[in-house]
């Protein structure tokens, strides 16, 4: 038995069109370890700890910590208040860290660290 429902033929959805979506799946890796980067080296500069970042910003210790693993969920509103608790736009947050001297010199302590 097949049903269906009458309607105009100006409705009708091709299957290539539902095919044609955009992708909005998750950032390419590239894109997430700059963030992740360039986080990191802000909250430094910034003289924040994780857990005060996050409670200023406020957002979980997991997002921060997550971000800056480059793994985890960020989404936009938690990108807004990131970006306002570090006193920077959000595009900044996206832009390849060591720009400045004062980043590269935290990078340097940084990899120190490791």
């Amino acid at each position: 038995v097949r049903l269906g429902v009458a309607a105009d033929a100006r409705l009708t959805i091709l299957r290539d069109e539902l095919l044609a979506q955009a992708d909005s799946g998750p950032l390419p890796a590239d894109v997430r370890a700059v963030f992740a980067r360039k986080l990191r080296v802000l909250r430094v500069m910034r003289r924040h700890s994780a857990e005060s970042l996050s409670a200023c910003a406020g957002v979980s210790l997991a997002t921060v910590v997550g971000a800056e693993r480059g793994a985890g969920v960020v989404n936009i509103d938690d990108l807004e208040r990131l970006a306002r608790a570090l006193g920077v736009a959000i595009a900044e947050l996206f832009r390849e860290p060591g720009r400045t001297a004062e980043e590269r010199v935290v990078m340097a302590v940084l990899r120190g660290l490791e």
